[in-house]
């Protein structure tokens, strides 16, 4: 099976004040994972650290929800 380069994932967030919505960002292969970065400002509004788990539910076909767990 060839392994995707990219994907692109739209983020919609509600109430993050001035923000241009959706948010999109584009998923990268690093190592055998497939990584999705966060927006440092929408870090700091979730208070997402280094370290922190977040959980991934899958809520339909190509939708998912993140959640941050607490510690």
């Amino acid at each position: 099976m060839k392994k995707p380069k990219h994907i692109y994932i739209q983020l919609y967030i509600t109430d993050l004040g001035g923000w241009e919505l959706p948010l999109t960002r584009k998923a990268r292969v690093v190592g055998s994972s497939l990584v999705l970065t966060i927006p440092s400002q929408l870090a700091k509004a979730y208070d997402i650290n280094d370290g922190d788990e977040i959980e991934i539910i899958p809520v339909g076909i190509g939708e998912f929800r993140m959640k941050k767990l607490k510690k």
